[in-house]
């Protein structure tokens, strides 16, 4: 119990503390938006915890996704403001539309409706390696809506991932890239899966249609090409008839 009290506790500092700030520095309205903006990513943390903390593993990703937004926003305000007392207003709107960006992105992640899907997707695109991981949302989504079990869809989008990320080979200079988009239309979600670098494309020829046939009367395989430096998955999952 102490345990899942300290966390919240920690998310709850961290936007106390951007919350103070705004109160406290007469700064202007593009820092005071960024400041807002830190502040409620600390409520995504404590909300993503309470729907994930039942189990240790996912406490475990929870604590990292902390430590790493803790930082990244103490860096973000440590930036803000050393621009404001050096006067150097004319950089903030760049500064504060890039924040603006990632934490939209941060925002429709969340309210995907699948919260071990969405944590997973957090953690992907902080952890680094190898392989970097973006997502691509431009609206809000929600997949419960879609006929496939909540269950199942984190089992599918979170078994491509890894396949692509797990099959990738050490590059020199810029590691591999993973984007994922999705894209609703009118009878299904689409979601695309786009690696980009170097890859063990003999193994994944093999893996990945194995591991999609799990799924063959749940979805229907838009694209699935491999080539020497690229592949694009697309699966389209089908709302309830």
């Amino acid at each position: 119990m102490a345990f899942g009290y300290g966390w919240r506790a920690a998310a709850g500092a961290a936007g106390v503390l951007a919350l103070a700030a705004l109160v406290v520095w007469p700064v202007p309205l593009f820092a005071r938006t960024a400041l807002a903006v830190i502040a409620g990513g600390s409520a995504w943390v404590m909300g993503a915890a309470a729907l994930n903390g039942h189990k240790a593993r996912e406490r475990e990703t929870i604590l990292r996704l902390l430590t790493h937004y803790r930082h990244d926003w103490m860096n973000e305000l440590q930036v803000l403001f050393g621009y404001t007392r050096l006067k150097k207003y004319d950089i903030l709107p760049e500064y504060m539309d890039k924040i603006r960006t990632s934490a939209l992105q941060d925002s429709l992640i969340c309210k995907l409706g699948n919260p071990a899907l969405a944590v997973y997707l957090m953690e992907r695109r902080v952890s680094g390696g190898s392989c970097r991981v973006e997502v691509e949302l431009e609206t809000e989504m929600n997949l419960q809506k879609l006929a496939m079990s909540g269950k199942d869809v984190f089992r599918l989008i979170e078994g491509v991932s890894e396949l692509l990320i797990q099959h990738a080979s050490p590059m020199q200079g810029e590691p591999a890239e993973l984007s994922l988009g999705f894209d609703e239309e009118d009878t299904e979600i689409v979601v695309d899966f786009v690696f980009q670098g170097e890859a063990d494309w003999t193994k994944l020829r093999t893996a990945m249609p194995a591991f999609l046939q799990k799924f063959k009367n749940k979805l229907s395989i838009r694209e699935e090409e491999y080539g020497e430096d690229r592949a694009v998955i697309a699966l389209a999952l089908p709302f309830p008839t």
